[in-house]
């Protein structure tokens, strides 16, 4: 997703420092506060697996129709624990609700339905805050709820950090979780930039449970 950046301190060393194309996306949990470009679209798909019992695949199609604000449907297929698949269908919309040349405050919300819960509507907004102190360096906090029937609700956090290391490779990291129990889960990845098309290599593990450590591939394509 399209980023604003800081300009550079020394404009003669400005071209040497490699910036950020995107928005984390993908498989990231921790929502930034910035938009696909006006007029555009982003197909994100990827697959996380834990082992032969437990894996799942994604895709999403955001688009952003009029500049302001951008809107996204898309599914997962999930199987957990070798007791047979799950699809959930997910329908989210993103806007901006103020920004600056080095930071930027959004509102996201979302719709989840799972086809083994009997389409059971589960809800969740986020409010996330998007800051580059650096250029080169964002950083996403996310604050949230999450809403279910027949379900305790949830308070929702997340931090995350992007770093431009060389120019078209960045390092994602972020942590997340909830105040209803529950592992906090961490994870880690390169993304590389091929033209139009971003690749993402992950790990992600919750902190308690090692043995649930699980690797991702992903692709992010502009449309």
């Amino acid at each position: 997703m399209n980023k604003h950046y800081l300009h550079a301190t020394l404009a003669g060393l400005g071209a040497l420092v490699p910036t950020l194309a995107q928005g984390a996306g993908g498989h990231y949990e921790v929502e930034d506060a910035e938009l696909v470009a006006p007029s555009a679209c982003e197909l994100e798909t990827w697959h996380s697996r834990v082992d032969a019992d437990n894996h799942e695949s994604n895709a999403i199609l955001t688009c952003n129709p009029a500049g302001g604000f951008e809107i996204g449907a898309g599914a997962e297929r999930l199987l957990e624990d070798g007791s047979g698949y799950d699809t959930i269908a997910e329908f989210n919309a993103k806007a901006l609700l103020a920004q600056d040349e080095s930071w930027a405050v959004g509102i996201h919300a979302a719709d989840f339905r799972s086809h083994n819960a009997g389409q059971i509507p589960e809800w969740e907004v986020r409010l996330p805050v998007t800051l580059e102190p650096l250029q080169g360096l964002a950083v996403h906090l996310n604050a949230g709820w999450s809403w279910q029937r027949g379900q305790d609700n949830k308070n929702l956090w997340g931090l995350g950090a992007e770093q431009a290391l060389v120019k078209g490779v960045n390092l994602i990291a972020e942590t997340f979780g909830s105040d209803r129990g529950g592992s906090t889960f961490a994870q880690a990845g390169l993304r590389f930039e091929l033209g139009s098309t971003e690749l993402d290599l992950g790990y992600g593990r919750p902190r308690d449970n090692g043995d649930d450590s699980e690797l991702t591939l992903g692709l992010i394509q502009q449309l």
